[in-house]
């Protein structure tokens, strides 16, 4: 079932990418860090996936989603941080 979700979420940045639209981009990059990081425990994973969804809205200028998305990247790092060997 996440397997699924992981995919239509790929496919959905490809169109995202295809379409050169920021936010759909965006928007597929972020979901998919956060289904990796939260429910399939795999954060070092999804980091690239979401600092790449807060550099297309930055860059692009989509102030509302960059602040929604910032929270999600931090939590990401975070995660992926507490992950490391100490």
């Amino acid at each position: 079932m996440l397997d699924n979700a992981l995919a239509k979420y790929q496919e959905g940045e490809e169109i995202g990418r295809r379409l050169q639209e920021p936010s759909i981009l965006a928007l597929h990059l972020i979901n998919r860090a956060q289904l990796l990081a939260d429910d399939l425990n795999r954060p070092a994973e999804a980091l690239p996936l979401a600092e790449e969804a807060l550099r297309t809205v930055a860059t692009s200028g989509l102030r509302a989603i960059e602040s929604q998305i910032r929270p999600i990247v931090e939590s990401i790092r975070r995660q992926s941080h507490d992950r490391l060997p100490h």
